[in-house]
């Protein structure tokens, strides 16, 4: 049976965490601030976690769920047939939602240095597990590591603007930074 009780505390702790990741860089953030702000003792913060890095990565794993669902979803086998182009749609709006209800939050999670661990590192493993299956070709994993920076990309933007880009934008993107490395492009 689930303590409930636990389960909101441990729900606390993060969401003051977070908060704090917002006005503070996470190395200035200490268990003394956070249970503070949290108004738990000490020994609590430790019965639901063994560090500040142990609550830093479970909050990044927090975090990065609604994603993993957006993609298992808009990537399942029934579209493995479909084009990536068709598939976009599918899941860049929900990604966008999910990002722009939670701004403050994401802006604060992916802050956190967790070097590989990183919400930003862990969520380029996600894409390129899942657009794998979608490239065959011998030029495939540049392919996917391009989309995959791109997908990157929109996250940033979406965060900034607030909005899903369009895809003449993103493709227009594209082309500026192909005549950049062709050479022929203004940065």
């Amino acid at each position: 049976m689930t303590d409930h009780r636990f389960l909101r505390t441990d729900q606390d702790i993060e969401r003051n965490f977070v908060a704090l990741l917002g006005s503070m860089n996470f190395n200035d953030i200490t268990i003394a601030k956070l249970v503070d702000k949290t108004m738990i003792s000490r020994p609590t913060f430790y019965e639901h976690f063994n560090s500040l890095y142990d609550l830093a990565e479970r909050t990044v794993e927090e975090y990065l769920c609604p994603f993993k669902e957006i993609f298992a979803q808009a990537l399942d086998s029934k579209s493995k047939h479909m084009n990536i182009k068709e598939i976009y749609p599918q899941f860049a709006n929900k990604v966008a939602d999910t990002l722009i209800d939670c701004r403050r939050e994401y802006l604060a999670v992916r802050k956190i240095p967790l070097g590989t661990n990183s919400f930003d590192q862990r969520l380029k493993k996600i894409l390129l597990t899942n657009l794998a299956p979608y490239f065959s070709d011998s030029q495939s994993k540049l392919k996917i590591i391009y989309l995959t920076s791109v997908l990157l990309g929109n996250l940033d933007f979406v965060l900034e603007e607030q909005r899903v880009p369009k895809v003449n934008e993103v493709l227009a993107g594209i082309e500026s930074v192909i005549g950049i490395i062709a050479g022929n492009g203004e940065i």
